[in-house]
């Protein structure tokens, strides 16, 4: 995929729906994503926003507060919502590891105790709190040099995640998933 810097656009994998948030417990995190995301947004002109909804929800859910500010994307191919990308952002989905191996610099919000999928571990250098979110949202939207390295780091973790974690052993790759989301929540 072409080099998306110049866009200045954050793509919001959004997994919102109310099963996820019903029987994960998510309400913390799916209220944090649209906040972060927004406030990174604005301390950087000329981004933009654009969320594209789970494909089981109907309704802009957490993000109903910023309707006038951000882009839905429904129905869009992957594909063409990555093209545009500067940044993606999400709590956890294959999307996001799509988004990787495109080399679009891809986050993941999590903190101890929220729900994660543990095969997503290999992309432990993309896990990221509230804070750290926004700070590396801003740098890879106004830094090209900050940009080509997170790429560098979503390629890798996507990497991992397609021929290394995926054809491991899974007692061993359990062990790698926690030793990875320690370090995540450590560092």
């Amino acid at each position: 995929m072409e080099n998306t810097f110049s866009h200045r656009t954050i793509l919001v994998i959004d997994q919102y729906n109310a099963s996820a948030e019903r029987f994960y417990g998510l309400h913390e995190a799916f209220r944090t994503l649209p906040r972060v995301v927004m406030e990174s947004a604005d301390s950087v002109p000329g981004a933009k926003v654009v969320v594209r909804l789970h494909p089981a929800q109907k309704a802009l859910g957490y993000w109903e507060a910023y309707r006038h500010r951000v882009e839905i994307s429904q129905g869009v191919p992957l594909h063409d919502d990555l093209a545009r990308a500067t940044v993606a952002v999400g709590l956890f989905s294959g999307a996001l590891t799509v988004a990787c191996a495109s080399g679009v610099p891809t986050f993941f919000l999590w903190k101890p105790g929220w729900f994660y999928t543990p095969d997503l571990a290999c992309f432990a250098s993309c896990f990221v709190d509230g804070e750290q979110l926004a700070g590396s949202l801003s740098f890879g939207l106004q830094s090209i040099h900050h940009y080509e390295s997170l790429s560098h780091e979503a390629r890798e973790g996507a990497s991992r995640y397609y021929h290394t974690l995926n054809a491991s052993v899974p007692e061993l790759a359990g062990y790698r998933i926690m030793q990875s989301l320690h370090t995540v929540a450590g560092a």
